[in-house]
């Protein structure tokens, strides 16, 4: 990604994370960008973003698509990503707010995978090594 570029989804993402935080909707927003993320990279919707042969009104209606699953403040987020013609950097724009949004939270996605169901115990005794290893 070429720093012009780097800079468009900074414009986007930094105000975003701050109303964000300033509303007191971290919780809220830090999952609606997680399931996003996880949406698009199950769909395959950054490389279809990325295609130049695509329209660009394809591309704003289905970044649209999400809007029917994310809360009010996510909504009027993607509504001024789509007027402001940025659907080919909506997933970057998306994992940027998440990263930001981690930092500044210090809320980070865990992902265990574990052949057997943890017990309340082995929970507990992962939680502070977690929690070390994310700060």
């Amino acid at each position: 990604m070429d720093k012009k570029t780097a800079k468009v989804i900074e414009k986007y993402s930094m105000p975003f994370v701050q109303l964000v935080i300033e509303k007191g909707e971290e919780d809220r927003i830090f999952s609606d960008l997680d399931q996003i993320k996880q949406v698009a990279e199950e769909t395959g919707l950054p490389s279809f973003l990325a295609q130049v042969a695509v329209d660009e009104s394809d591309k704003e209606k289905t970044v649209g698509f999400f809007q029917d699953s994310v809360s009010p403040l996510m909504q009027n987020f993607i509504q001024v990503l789509i007027y402001n013609h940025r659907a080919n950097l909506f997933y970057d724009i998306i994992v940027d707010c998440l990263n930001r949004l981690e930092r500044e939270t210090n809320q980070f996605v865990v992902t265990i995978s574990s052949a057997h169901p943890l017990t309340d115990e082995q929970k507990e005794r992962l939680l502070p090594l977690i929690e070390k290893k994310c700060l």
